[in-house]
């Protein structure tokens, strides 16, 4: 064999080896991303979702038929909770306004929006919302899914459109995989955006407190504790000597809400119309 032809068989080993080595760079590659895949789905339990709430808080839930309850949707619907990529500036979240930590509202009178201006009013708790029919402070959206489209809407709160959100969801490489074990194909949606949240906050069940306790005679109130309940629970009538701060008038029953709608009196003017229907 010539020196030539040694020279040039020499000349192509290197070439073959990283052709090879490519190769099973990329075929790794490929095993890691689908075990990830694999890996990621298996970690999400799936399923109806269960609601486990006292008896005492009644059945008389809220749930739309077109948008039953799952493990994997409140998976996503979470996700989508704590996701800032759906506000216009990718800063805010429905988190950002409504804090585990507060009970799911914050500390403001008033939240700031993408544009700085603070909303008209108070962020509202998102607690036992399964039971409820009527939101926002004037009861103006009749379901959750209905009520989750206005403050990623408008442009002073979370201020992008559904189409806006589902582009930037899109371009993600965790959400249509989650979709798609949610709704059977990985298609995003703006419909399907707030149906997910709204699964999420339907499960945001608070019945453990002190009080939630003691309805159920598992927690003796302090002497101090009963005074404040007595306060809380009665309306004054000084003719019989009674004080009373009269907060069960809207606050009462076991879940401290009556969902009704009332003049609290603090404005001598009044702003907005408050509830229409």
């Amino acid at each position: 064999m010539s020196k030539n032809a040694l020279a040039s068989e020499s000349d192509h080993q290197p070439k073959m080896y990283w052709h090879k080595s490519r190769m099973v760079l990329i075929m790794t590659g490929l095993v890691f991303v689908l075990s990830g895949w694999i890996s990621f789905d298996s970690a999400i339990d799936t399923g109806p979702y269960s609601f486990v709430y006292p008896a005492n808080f009644g059945n008389r839930i809220s749930i739309p038929e077109d948008n039953p309850t799952t493990k994997q949707g409140v998976y996503l619907g979470r996700m989508l909770f704590y996701e800032k990529k759906l506000s216009a500036n990718n800063t805010l979240s429905c988190a950002s306004c409504h804090k585990q930590e507060r009970a799911f509202t914050d500390d403001k009178a008033f939240s700031e929006g993408v544009d700085h201006t603070p909303t008209a009013r108070n962020a509202m708790s998102l607690t036992n919302l399964l039971w409820s029919r009527k939101f926002f402070w004037d009861g103006r959206a009749a379901n959750l899914e209905e009520q989750a489209v206005f403050p990623l809407t408008n442009p002073h709160e979370m201020g992008q459109s559904l189409a806006g959100s589902v582009k930037k969801l899109e371009a993600t490489t965790q959400y249509p995989a989650v979709f798609k074990l949610v709704y059977g194909d990985g298609a995003i949606t703006g419909d399907r955006i707030v149906k997910a949240i709204s699964q999420f906050e339907r499960t945001l069940i608070s019945c453990n407190s002190y009080y939630d306790q003691y309805l159920r005679n598992a927690y003796k109130p302090t002497t101090q504790e009963l005074k404040g309940l007595e306060l809380f629970m009665n309306g004054p009538d000084p003719a019989k000597g009674i004080r009373g701060a009269n907060c069960a008038h809207c606050h009462g029953g076991t879940k401290n809400y009556m969902e009704l709608f009332h003049n609290n009196g603090l404005d001598s003017i009044l702003k907005t119309r408050g509830l229409k229907h």
